[in-house]
C-alpha cells in the first residue's frame, strides 16, 4: 500500500540538473535528553545543514532525500530540487499551474482530489519567495493530505513534500516545517568557528 502512495508523488519532486546532492551524511547528537539527527548535503555553494524532525529516519540518493516519521507506515516526506529559468515569483497564473501539478501527483485511483489551500511564504526563507500548496484526496479507504512547499533559490527550486493520513497530517507538517526552517548554507570559505557553531544549533535560516 505504501508503494502505491509513493509512485504518484515522486515525479513532481525529482531533481533535474540541480546544484544539490541529496545523498545525506547523518550525525546524531543529544540535547536535553533527546537524540537528534543533523543532516549534511553537498551543494555548489558549499554544504547545507539542517536538523531532521525528531525520530524521523533519513535516507536518500543524489536526486532525492526521503524522510519517514516513526510509527507512521502511510506517511512520508521528501526534499529535492530542480533547475528553473524565469522570474522568481508566484503570481496568480503560476500558482494555478503549480496547483494543477500538485493535484496530478495524487495516486491514480484517488477520489475527491481537491486543493485545500495555498499559502505564500509559509516559512521564513530570507529573501527567497516560497509557496505551500496543500491538497486532499481519498485513497485506500482513508483521507490523505499532502503539502508541497516550493522555494525559489536563485536558478533552482527547492521542493519539500509531505503526505500523511488526515488525522496525523497537522502534527507531522508542523515538525517538517520546523526542520525546513533549520536549513543553513555554509560557504566554502566559512571560518572554523562558524562551522563549529553550526554543529551545535540549527543556525540561521536559508539565505
Amino acid at each position: 500500500m505504501r508503494r502505491l502512495l509513493l509512485v504518484a508523488t515522486i515525479a513532481f519532486s525529482v531533481t533535474a540538473n540541480a546544484a544539490i546532492d541529496f545523498t545525506p551524511m547523518v550525525e546524531e547528537y543529544t540535547s536535553q535528553g533527546f537524540v537528534y539527527r543533523k543532516v549534511t548535503l553537498k551543494g555548489e555553494k558549499g554544504v547545507i545543514r539542517f536538523v531532521s524532525p525528531l525520530g524521523w529516519n533519513v535516507r536518500g540518493t543524489k536526486d532525492l532525500l526521503q524522510l519517514y516519521p516513526p510509527n507512521q507506515t502511510l506517511a512520508d516526506a521528501s526534499m529535492s530540487a530542480r533547475t528553473v529559468s524565469g522570474p522568481a515569483s508566484f503570481d496568480a497564473a503560476m500558482i494555478d499551474t503549480l496547483e494543477q501539478q500538485v493535484l496530478g501527483t495524487a495516486p491514480p485511483t484517488s477520489q475527491a482530489v481537491r486543493v485545500v489551500k495555498h499559502e505564500l511564504n509559509p516559512i521564513p526563507m530570507g529573501a527567497n519567495p516560497s509557496l505551500e500548496i496543500i491538497i486532499s484526496y481519498n485513497a485506500l479507504g482513508r483521507i490523505f493530505r499532502k503539502s508541497v512547499i516550493i522555494v525559489h533559490d536563485g536558478d533552482q527550486q527547492l521542493v519539500f513534500r509531505l503526505s500523511a493520513p488526515q488525522e496525523s497530517f497537522d502534527a507531522l507538517n508542523q515538525a517538517f516545517r520546523r526542520s525546513i526552517g533549520s536549513w543553513q548554507w555554509i560557504e566554502p570559505a566559512a571560518s572554523a568557528a562558524t562551522v563549529a557553531s553550526s554543529q551545535s544549533s540549527p543556525g540561521p535560516r536559508l539565505r
